[in-house]
């Protein structure tokens, strides 16, 4: 009569075993959309950066044993700094392998100080692992051998480099006495904001209309102009940026202030054409 009470029991077991086997497996195929693991060594983790989030923090445990309640953090780090839309952390240090087990956690911290925290766990999947190519060895001489720039300073370079040649163009086009860079939001505030609450008005709807921007760092001043914004830019490139990719959301969103202050000026000058060669003015 006992046969049957510990057949079940063992059933039982055995399908419990055999989930948390599937559930490891499946573990072992996943990779988390946000983190770029580099071999042979690299941890980049990003996420997009929401209007309202102002700190984003990752910490990493690398295969943490499960009987062991102090646990070392392998990776903790945090950023106020979004670039392109997304909060970018980089461990350059980091060495993780294949198969490894990884728990982390991802911490929000808002403008009113509230904290959000969002957990998970993964196996490394070694199909998913970015390879850096070693450098060349060099035969040269150290005294000789020029030190490479860091890539952010090199893109800033590059930037530099492109905001001359513009301006160069600028200068040379004929009929052109100055090009700004200021740009025209299309979309009407509320009335009599102070500086600072229009500043960060325009910057919430800069960065919902296009989220690849650096708008913290492009956006320099605000001002009201006609039923929307005027808005000036830290650059010349970043204006043409602004509105190239404009078009692909709505072309009349975002406008140049130029265009329109011209054709202001030339309504102006046509409404006083008008008036002196008005019927009325016409001698008999």
């Amino acid at each position: 009569m006992k046969i049957f009470p510990c057949f079940l029991v063992m059933a039982t077991l055995l399908l419990v075993s055999a989930v948390e086997l599937k559930k490891r497996n499946n573990h072992m195929n996943n990779f988390h959309q946000h983190f770029e693991i580099y071999n042979p060594k690299g941890l980049t983790v990003w996420y997009p950066k929401s209007p309202e989030t102002v700190e984003f923090g990752v910490a990493v445990l690398l295969n943490p044993s499960p009987n062991s309640h102090i646990h070392h953090c392998y990776v903790c780090l945090n950023t106020t700094t979004a670039s392109y839309g997304k909060f970018i952390i980089h461990d350059d240090n980091a060495v993780i392998r294949p198969k490894d087990y990884l728990e982390y956690q991802l911490s929000f911290r808002d403008s009113r100080g509230r904290i959000s925290i969002e957990k998970g766990e993964f196996y490394v999947a070694g199909n998913r692992i970015f390879h850096r190519q070693e450098p060349c060895s060099s035969t040269t001489n150290t005294s000789t051998t020029k030190v490479e720039l860091p890539r952010a300073a090199s893109l800033q370079e590059n930037i530099n480099l492109l905001e001359n040649i513009v301006n160069d163009v600028f200068h040379r086009c004929n009929n052109v006495t100055e090009i700004s860079k200021n740009l025209y939001l299309n979309f009407r505030p509320a009335p009599n904001l102070d500086p600072r609450k229009l500043y960060e008005f325009t910057l919430n709807e800069l960065q919902t209309m296009l989220p690849t921007i650096n708008w913290n760092n492009a956006l320099v001043h605000t001002f009201y102009y006609n039923d929307g914004v005027g808005f000036e830019v830290k650059n010349h490139i970043d204006k043409l940026k602004v509105l190239k990719l404009s078009r692909d959301f709505n072309r009349s969103a975002i406008r140049d202030w130029d265009d329109l202050e011209q054709s202001m000026n030339t309504s102006d000058n046509n409404e006083d054409y008008n008036d002196v060669f008005s019927s009325d003015s016409i001698l008999p």
